[in-house]
């Protein structure tokens, strides 16, 4: 038996809101093929795939890979994406590495410091790469999830670290 128009509106409703193919193919009387041949040739999607479905068309229109494309055309997109997300990762060990040194400067004004105002003048830089550094760890989060770089590398866990303003100092009675 062969649907109208209208019969396969209905039977794509049917599967779009969560009827199975064999449920269909009861109701409508034709073959779970047919409907399933039917359901890919138009696109039909389930609830449960449209989230996945919107990602991916998001993810063409963003890299540019829609179908048809040449293999050639596929490879040069892919590679140049891959170049953009490098860029983003070079870009943040860059700054992993500038705070660092920051910390590290500071660690050692700390240490070779004499007088109270020394350790003051100290503490401020490290004090100021904590402070960049938990801004930056935010930063790199968020262009990690923009760019769908694996998020397996960062902390999932927030690390707190209390400072002391101590300044290395003894305290005076």
């Amino acid at each position: 038996m062969r649907l109208s128009k209208q019969q396969w509106l209905k039977a794509r409703h049917d599967r779009e809101t969560g009827m199975s193919y064999d449920d269909m193919a009861k109701k409508y009387k034709v073959s779970k093929a047919a409907i399933i041949k039917h359901a890919f040739n138009e696109n039909w999607i389930r609830p449960d795939e449209l989230t996945k479905a919107i990602k991916k068309r998001a993810d063409e229109k963003v890299t540019g890979i829609v179908n048809p494309v040449t293999i050639a055309k596929r490879a040069q997109i892919i590679d140049s994406e891959a170049e953009k997300v490098a860029e983003v990762i070079k870009r943040h060990r860059t700054e992993v590495n500038g705070i660092r040194e920051r910390l590290y400067s500071g660690l050692k004004l700390h240490k070779e410091a004499n007088t109270l105002e020394q350790k003051k003048f100290a503490f401020c830089d490290i004090q100021a790469a904590k402070v960049a550094s938990d801004a930056l760890l935010n930063i790199h989060r968020i262009e990690r999830q923009a760019w769908s770089i694996d998020e397996a590398s960062l902390p999932e866990n927030k690390s707190v670290i209390t400072i002391q303003r101590s300044y290395g100092l003894q305290a005076r009675n």
